[in-house]
């Protein structure tokens, strides 16, 4: 793969060598490469005609839908930026980066009929175009969709700033000069405040996760299946799941949103030969299909990340597995937006306890000392350093205090907590962030969510800082599988807090909860229990 060739030059050679091979299928609806490139060819001319050039933004509020693919590609064809946003987030949320980032057009379902008359009032951009999902479906879906779709028409105030997205069957060719170190596109930092950072990700960058990735799917072959139920407005979903599956000329099984039902029902008909996704949707998997007589022996690849994976969900995932004859068990791994999603996987058939694998070729990590950035050794606990081309080429107007030149070499110093063992493997601990400073110990809550979760009748937790009179403690907040049995698993858990934790490190007070709160991307929102 070359790495210098931009995402639009790479999707067309893609397509000049497997014309007939099925790009993407959407709920059953199927173009092959040939078409889809077409459709991005005529996607760039609606762009060039709204008045994009070179260096504008675009921001995109659309799930896993075959638009959003193709304005992906033509935004890059043009030399401007792509930028998605979760469909569901609140424009208060991210109001101040998008006044600074002043996008050209902003792309946004017809359902969004609200979030359009906000983005309007708060003169977010100059263009609105409304995207119809009925355009790419099969007929049997079709007609419903567009009867909802005409009810929302009437809804979106007919003004000029405001069209609907219609590609002409006719378009012209023409070609911008876009450089692989150019921004291709700006992805939003998944935290819990209300001000998210855009993380700028040029071609070259995405480029090499694609290859990095690939690298690591040891028995791919063109047209294998991948399932795209991760958000293509996450770096996990759409450079390590989606365009990592193009760049191999895959096909893509792109889901919009995830049931259960749906999620089940692709599994058995489709067969993906990769599944990309975090812990609760491999918990899913196996709570669906276990049951159902299905044989799993299409799988090439499972991996896990997004959050941290318990070795009991491990163990049961990877049971399950065999039972349903997968020859490739889970694999988990490690990364952030900040370097296009995924650095670190576990190799196949190894397995270490807690550990979140080996680098990716062309990956180095190291162990700093949070405060001083003094390299530690092996097996001591510090921050996660990380060395490689996907590093981000920044945050968009916003300072990249995270980015250090050491020894004429640029590393990104993650947020994150952990440690490298003898044998190179990393084992992340916590986020920074989330460590507590207990009568000046070091206490980090994930390894205290892991002992409660390890609890019969413990469905997950969460323990957060709290203070009193400047005291600081922890408070742990444990979601049941069955309510009834509050009592008998508390004494369970002050056991185990007794047998296994000092004693400054027991949260003070345990607190049961009906459902864990979490944020857009599924994610715990520690801030809403503190």
């Amino acid at each position: 793969m070359d790495l210098n060739k931009t995402l639009y030059q790479t999707i067309k050679k893609i397509a000049h060598e497997n014309p007939s091979s099925t790009a993407y299928d959407f709920l059953g609806f199927k173009k092959n490469y040939t078409e889809f490139f077409e459709d991005i060819e005529k996607c760039s001319c609606f762009l060039k005609d709204l008045g994009i050039n070179k260096g504008d933004i675009v921001s995109i509020y659309l799930p896993n839908i075959p638009q959003a693919l193709e304005l992906f590609f033509a935004i890059n064809k043009i030399g401007a930026v792509s930028n998605f946003i979760h469909p569901k987030m609140p424009v208060k949320s991210t109001e101040k980066i998008l006044k600074k980032m002043n996008p050209t057009a902003v792309f946004l379902l017809d359902e969004m009929h609200e979030k359009l008359q906000v983005l309007k009032e708060q003169s977010i951009s100059k263009q609105y175009v409304i995207v119809k999902i009925s355009d790419y479906l099969p007929n049997k879906h079709k007609y419903l969709f567009r009867l909802k779709e005409l009810y929302r028409s009437l809804k979106i105030k007919k003004e000029e700033n405001t069209k609907y997205y219609n590609l002409d069957n006719y378009y012209h060719t023409f070609e911008e000069v876009v450089k692989s170190k150019d921004t291709a596109t700006i992805l939003f930092t998944g935290g819990t405040t209300d001000n998210p950072k855009g993380v700028c990700l040029s071609n070259f960058n995405l480029n090499a996760s694609a290859y990095q990735t690939g690298l690591n799917r040891i028995k791919a072959q063109p047209e294998d299946k991948m399932l795209a139920v991760l958000p293509i407005f996450h770096g996990y979903g759409l450079a390590n799941c989606i365009y990592t599956s193009f760049a191999e000329a895959g096909e893509v099984i792109l889901l919009p949103y995830f049931t259960e039902k749906l999620f089940a029902k692709t599994i058995i008909s489709k067969k993906p030969n990769y599944i990309l996704g975090v812990p609760l949707l491999f918990s899913k998997l196996v709570e669906l299909l276990s049951a159902e007589d299905v044989d799993l022996s299409f799988f090439k690849g499972l991996y896990c990340g997004g959050s941290k994976l318990g070795e009991d969900l491990l163990y049961k995932i990877n049971t399950f597995l065999k039972d349903k004859n997968s020859d490739v068990l889970l694999r988990q791994g490690y990364g952030l937006t900040e370097c296009v999603g995924a650095c670190t996987l576990m190799p196949e058939n190894i397995y270490k306890k807690n550990s979140v694998g080996i680098p990716y070729t062309g990956v180095e990590l190291k162990i700093t000392e949070a405060k001083t950035g003094k390299t530690l050794t092996q097996n001591t606990i510090g921050r996660i350093c990380i060395k490689s081309n996907t590093v981000m080429e920044g945050y968009f107007k916003n300072k990249s205090n995270n980015i250090h030149m050491d020894n004429g070499q640029r590393w990104l110093y993650t947020d994150d907590i952990g440690y490298i063992d003898q044998d190179g493997y990393l084992y992340f601990v916590d986020r920074l962030n989330r460590m507590v400073k207990i009568l000046g110990y070091e206490v980090y809550p994930s390894n205290i969510e892991f002992l409660i979760n390890k609890i019969e009748n413990v469905s997950d937790s969460c323990v957060v800082e709290s203070s009193e009179e400047n005291i600081k403690y922890l408070k742990a907040y444990v979601v049941l599988i069955n309510t009834k049995l509050e009592r008998n698993t508390r004494k369970k858990i002050v056991k185990s807090f007794k047998k296994n934790l000092p004693k400054w490190s027991i949260p003070r007070e345990i607190i049961f909860i009906k459902k864990m709160p979490e944020t857009l991307l599924k994610k715990k929102d520690y801030n809403s229990l503190n």
